[in-house]
């Protein structure tokens, strides 16, 4: 089992080091997007850190169904993630939660079809532990489970109709811990393509205003973040 955390931009970078709760930090899975507009402005620092660290890493992307459809979203994640070359090596995975709910299973499987096509590689799909049982065909497609239940691992009647999970989130606050059922090679395979795609990049969606559920949004234009890109690649590619 590895031990890590999930952050967005309310985390600092020096906020995830290793702490008391996990010993030692394996893995860190950042929020790249959300909607089919918004970037998170601490993506690249997060992910920069994180590899300097020697840490395995994900990312993931905030479900908006209510404003937009799945594909334009996944669209929008998929273009962000291959900006900093991270397929292949990045667990991709959808945080479906909130309102999201109400539009079931069907947005987040065309959302998580829409990944897997442009980039060949499997997402997770994150979740409440109440609301698991409800996503049947999600787990047929052989999408893996991210499971939240804060306090004590869910059981085999919580994870159902999967039989198990990839990664439980045991605690949401001040830090979100999760554990990771697997090696650093069971990780890795979650981040591999398991098909070809065409090398073509996904059309960006038009920045239409939308999505307004965060503030401070920023597209990664300045020469500070096109800096901490190229560390990003230069790492990558040792």
């Amino acid at each position: 089992m590895l031990k890590g955390i999930d952050v967005s931009k309310w985390q600092k970078l020096n906020d995830y080091g290793d702490s008391a709760e996990l010993g030692h930090t394996d893995f860190i899975i950042v929020k790249a997007t959300e909607g089919k507009t918004y970037n998170d402005p601490m993506f690249e620092y997060h992910i920069a850190e994180a590899i300097r660290r020697g840490m395995l890493i994900g990312a993931y992307h905030y479900a908006r169904p209510e404003n937009n459809g799945a594909e334009v979203e996944a669209i929008h994640f998929v273009t962000r993630v291959k900006e900093l070359n991270l397929i292949g090596r990045a667990i991709l995975a959808l945080d479906y939660e909130g309102v999201a709910h109400n539009y079931g299973e069907t947005w987040a499987l065309q959302f998580l079809n829409k990944v897997f096509e442009l980039t060949g590689v499997r997402p997770l799909i994150y979740m409440g532990a109440s609301q698991v049982k409800k996503y049947p065909s999600v787990a047929k497609a052989n999408y893996g489970l991210w499971v939240a239940r804060w306090g004590s691992e869910p059981s085999q009647s919580y994870i159902q109709p999967w039989t198990v999970k990839a990664l439980w989130q045991l605690r949401g606050a001040p830090l979100d811990l999760d554990y990771f059922y697997g090696t650093r090679q069971t990780w890795e395979k979650y981040a591999t393509p398991v098909k070809n795609v065409e090398e073509t990049k996904p059309e960006k969606p038009e920045h239409e205003s939308e999505d307004k559920e965060e503030t401070g949004e920023h597209h990664c234009g300045c020469s500070l973040c096109e800096a901490v890109r190229e560390i990003v690649k230069e790492e990558l590619a040792k």
